[in-house]
């Protein structure tokens, strides 16, 4: 008898009530228990193909996903309506056990570094970074760009860098504050249109359409030489910002994002912080400051 698609694996209906599936349900208790003897999803996976237990009709090979959504059913360890299949002790256990995987080694993204993901940059080309996880359990942040990926990184490794940069600043925000931007002359390709269009202008027959694009150019050559204050008064903002807080314990996700413009990570596992004035601070860096001008 086909078995109803809102019964789990590893139960059956018998009678109007729901039982134990007498091939499926010693395949769930053998899950958990390799699980907590540190088997890999992926490895269980392979183990749950080989018993000759489908998933489910017509699916006899197992994938990692299908055993995550038995490690996290909690009618497992037994309700009102379903008889344990294992201790809720072993329930419990795994649970703790997915819950601290998930944070340290991948999987899915902890609450701590989800608020600043999209912060987080290539350290090389300064394009997005994506996240990889290993079948060993191991982070590795790869560019979406330059493809360069970076040493095992845990979640927890990661956080602890970033704590060590905010609190550099707060204990020393006097090194954030960069050197004023000299005063850029004009660029010869600026000056070059200035004379173009003062002859154009004098042309009676000139083409206006043709006038318009060197006067929008000119524009252009003019603006990537202008300074317009941004990192003063940005380097204010993130001075104000400092002061008011004191070194910190743990992360404040809020502080970093309201500070930082992007996180950079190295090939080596090397964490930088780019602050919104320019300034980036470093984790691993011969120079004893830690703080250096960004160069864009």
């Amino acid at each position: 008898m086909k078995r109803k698609r809102y019964l789990p694996f590893g139960y059956q209906m018998a009678d109007g009530n729901i039982l134990p599936h007498p091939q499926e349900a010693p395949l769930v208790q053998q899950l958990f228990h390799h699980y907590l003897e540190g088997a890999s999803l992926n490895s269980l996976a392979k183990f749950a193909s080989l018993q000759g237990v489908p998933y489910r009709e017509n699916a006899a090979a197992w994938n990692k996903n299908m055993v995550g959504r038995i490690l996290q059913d909690t009618r497992y360890s037994g309700n009102t309506l379903f008889p344990p299949l294992i201790p809720q002790a072993t329930f419990q256990q795994a649970a703790a056990l997915r819950k601290a995987k998930s944070e340290e080694y991948g999987g899915s993204l902890s609450s701590s570094i989800r608020p600043f993901r999209e912060k987080l940059r290539c350290a090389s080309c300064k394009a997005p970074l994506k996240r990889n996880h290993t079948r060993t359990g191991e982070i590795h942040w790869e560019c979406s760009s330059c493809k360069t990926t970076s040493i095992s990184l845990p979640d927890t490794v990661l956080i602890e860098k970033l704590v060590v940069l905010l609190n550099h600043a707060i204990t020393h925000p006097h090194l954030i504050c960069l050197p004023p931007e000299k005063e850029s002359p004009i660029s010869l390709e600026a000056l070059r249109l200035e004379q173009e269009i003062d002859r154009l202008m004098d042309d009676p027959y000139m083409d206006s359409n043709h006038l318009l694009r060197l006067l929008y150019t000119w524009a252009q050559a003019k603006y990537k030489v202008c300074d317009s204050g941004d990192q003063e008064n940005a380097t204010s903002v993130v001075l104000q910002e400092l002061q008011q807080q004191r070194p910190l314990q743990q992360l404040d996700t809020e502080v970093l994002y309201h500070l930082c413009e992007m996180i950079l990570i190295s090939p080596n596992g090397a964490v930088s912080l780019v602050l919104q004035n320019g300034a980036t601070l470093y984790t691993e860096r011969s120079d004893s400051r830690g703080i250096q001008p960004h160069s864009p």
